[in-house]
């Protein structure tokens, strides 16, 4: 959720700029923010990889590694809409996973 707020605010610069919001892109530009969002994706992500031996933990893996290569190459306001729509189907599938592992693992 953060790394999606902060990729929102990255594409909403311009209107929050206009009412003087003062988010981490405005704060600390385009380029830091990003590397914000990658590092919150980056920490969320290392547990997983400890358990690699599940493979249904590549459901959650791959798609969150190909949000984080798209906040990176990121240029434009289009690009960061599709990385904040990929991120939140990611929430998605993090909850429906969450509910798999209950029912399975119990």
């Amino acid at each position: 959720t953060i790394a999606r707020e902060i990729v929102k605010d990255i594409q909403d610069m311009e209107g929050d700029t206009l009412v003087g919001a003062k988010t981490i892109p405005i704060v600390s530009g385009i380029v830091p923010a990003k590397i914000i969002a990658c590092a919150v994706l980056l920490i969320y992500l290392t547990p997983f990889f400890y358990m690699a031996d599940y493979p249904t933990n590549l459901i959650i893996i791959i798609p969150i590694l190909l949000n984080l290569l798209l906040i990176l190459i990121a240029t434009s306001k289009k690009m960061f809409a599709l990385s904040s729509l990929g991120l939140k189907i990611n929430m998605l599938i993090g909850m429906i996973f969450i509910i798999y592992i209950t029912i399975v693992y119990n």
